[in-house]
């Protein structure tokens, strides 16, 4: 063990290397201790080729085995205890430098160890095993290291909180030990890394919220707030007033092995709680981030905040300390959409609607569920819904900045209003038809919720209400995308309603009609069919040849065609693309006569005529 006598310390020129005998792990262990309350900062260089780690231990609980006799204590009867760190500091990447922040009490020794293992890379099985499990890597260099400790003075708390914190600090006895063993930290990141897998977008409101409002820091949007992280479980609040309806975008510049995490809460006044409004960070599902399928995290997270509403924004270090401070930025990004409309996000408010009319609007804030309610007038009929997001143009794109070119994900139900009271009752809750949610937990855990396009179809009974409800899946994702809303009554007669399929051919198909060296065909697949409505055409091939089909829906379907010989027989059947693509494909057929079919692969009625050609 290298003792260190003195700080400032440096290795350089020592000839520290990470490289064993037997290609095994390495380590240097130094000692030190302090004469008084003392915040250290220990930087170990980057090492080409090597993912490198510093582990901190009480020198009282250390009692390394050298290599040579971990075999034989390994094959001894009984286990001595295993000391663990008090704090570890792991490189996430080869060559990558290493920092570690220590609060040192007097009457302490420490032993710090430098190690070419690191155990800081997940692997999958760790959220389905309940527990994280680490997969150590071991790689070497002749290349010298250089390890540096200094003393570092960090400014006083700016905001004094979390108040217990604060208390803590003060009833600590002086030279007691004012660190949590790593062991409880560590469990304790697992609960919390756990209870974010079970439920990303759970958070609750914040207790002690009096001496929040009154210690936070005051700043206006636009003014950049500086600040550190005093201790590992430093808490900072920030409070500004929104001065109009608008998109703001905050993010943050953090110092070394920092990872600030931070919270919106708006401010009730009158029931005096910090209601959460927005995470500042992008990742849409935990599963998301470790399979690397997550935006930038240092992009700006975009939040819709109201008039002279009070936020606090509260943010916590998810990383390591470090002596360097974090930067809160915060601007207005852009306007709320003039389009939105805030008046149907009640029951009692919803819109009312008719069939054949389209309906635009907005998904803007965290809680904004629109509601929609239709009363059927006439007799019991097969209603269609088509909701769709309505992409940004070209010129839109060109004009709107990165972070909000967000797709709009939404989901919603359809829940009948049996009594006609205007509210959704219990009983009634029974009744609905959710769409726009999978039962993937996959999809789920990667944050891939939602859809953009629903067409669905429900009963309509004679004199009964309807509530359509309409929310986003954006999983805290801001969109200014609008979206579209379409109720269609299906009284089309169905083109081909006296054709019969008899022994797999059509009675009367329906009839293609030449266009520029190609055969098209425009209608519906209609509704109130059992197992969904077909289409039939009638084909003549004069030669052989290599024919290409192509049947083009609205992008809510799923468009299937099938070829039929004279017989009634399936000669080719094109199914490879799904939901919003065009079905194509190319099959070589004979001359002679042939039968189209046109249909939809889970059998939805179109509110839109679909396009069949064939060249």
């Amino acid at each position: 063990m290298e003792p260190i006598k003195k700080f400032p310390y440096s290795t350089a020129g020592k000839n520290y290397t990470l490289l064993s005998k037997d290609q095994q792990q390495d380590q240097d262990y130094f000692t030190f201790s302090v004469k008084k309350p003392t915040t250290l900062q220990f930087d170990l260089s980057g090492i080409p080729g090597v993912t490198a780690s510093m582990e901190l231990y009480l020198k009282d609980d250390f009692n390394p085995v050298p290599p040579e006799e971990i075999d034989q204590a390994e094959n001894e009867e009984g286990e001595e205890e295993e000391a663990y760190p008090m704090q570890t500091a792991y490189g996430t990447a080869k060559g990558e430098p290493v920092r570690m922040i220590i609060d040192a009490v007097p009457d302490q020794e420490y032993v710090l160890s430098v190690s070419n293992e690191s155990n800081s890379e997940f692997s999958m099985e760790m959220f389905f095993s309940g527990g994280i499990e680490k997969e150590e890597t071991i790689s070497e260099s002749m290349i010298p290291y250089t390890l540096k400790g200094e003393v570092v003075s960090l400014p006083p708390d700016e905001d004094g909180l979390p108040v217990d914190e604060a208390m803590i600090e003060e009833n600590i006895p002086e030279g007691q030990l004012p660190l949590t063993e790593n062991n409880i930290k560590k469990r304790n990141e697992i609960d919390s890394l756990m209870s974010m897998l079970m439920n990303p977008t759970a958070s609750g409101n914040l207790e002690n919220v009096d001496p929040i409002i009154k210690q936070a820091i005051r700043f206006e949007i636009g003014e950049d707030q500086k600040a550190y992280f005093q201790t590992d479980y430093d808490e900072d609040y920030f409070l500004f007033k929104a001065k109009e309806d608008a998109l703001y975008s905050s993010s943050f510049m953090k110092g070394m092995n920092q990872m600030p995490a931070g919270t919106v809460f708006e401010y009730d006044e009158k029931t005096k709680e910090l209601i959460p409004v927005s995470s500042l960070t992008n990742d849409l599902g935990i599963l998301a981030l470790l399979l690397g399928s997550v935006g930038n995290e240092d992009d700006a997270k975009v939040i819709p905040l109201k008039k002279d509403k009070t936020y606090v924004v509260a943010v916590v270090n998810a990383g390591e300390r470090s002596a360097e401070p974090y930067t809160l930025k915060t601007k207005k990004i852009g306007d709320i959409p003039a389009e939105y409309n805030p008046n149907n996000h009640e029951e009692a408010k919803a819109l009312k609607i008719q069939p054949g009319t389209t309906y635009k609007d907005h998904l803007i804030y965290q809680d904004d569920v629109d509601y929609y309610y239709y009363k059927q007038q006439g007799n019991d009929e097969v209603m269609s819904l088509l909701l769709s997001s309505v992409p940004f143009t070209n010129e839109q794109l060109a004009q709107l900045p990165k972070e909000l070119q967000k797709d709009l994900k939404f989901a919603g139900a359809i829940i009948e209003d049996t009594n006609g009271n205007m509210k959704i009752d219990a009983k009634e809750m029974e009744t609905e038809i959710p769409f726009g949610l999978g039962d993937n937990i996959l999809e789920m855990l990667l944050g891939m919720m939602g859809t953009n396009d629903v067409n669905t179809s429900f009963k309509a009974k004679k004199d009964r209400g309807y509530f359509i409800l309409v929310n986003s899946m954006g999983l805290g994702q801001v969109s200014i995308q609008p979206y579209s809303l379409t109720l269609f009554d299906h009284k089309l007669v169905d083109e081909d309603v006296d054709s019969k399929l008899v022994n797999g051919v059509p009675s009367k198909p329906s009839v293609l009609v030449k266009k520029d060296e190609k055969w098209v065909a425009t209608q519906y697949l209609n509704a109130g069919i059992p197992f969904g409505d077909k289409d039939y055409f009638e084909w003549n091939n004069d030669q052989k040849r290599e024919v290409f089909f192509s049947l083009q829906t609205e992008k809510a379907l799923d468009g299937v065609i099938r070829v039929l010989d004279a017989n009634g027989k399936t000669v080719k059947t094109f199914d490879l693309y799904g939901v919003g693509d065009a079905e194509v494909g190319t099959v070589e057929l004979d001359a002679g006569k042939y039968y189209i079919e046109v249909s939809e692969f889970d059998g939805k009625a179109s509110t839109q005529p679909y396009t069949l050609e064939i060249k």
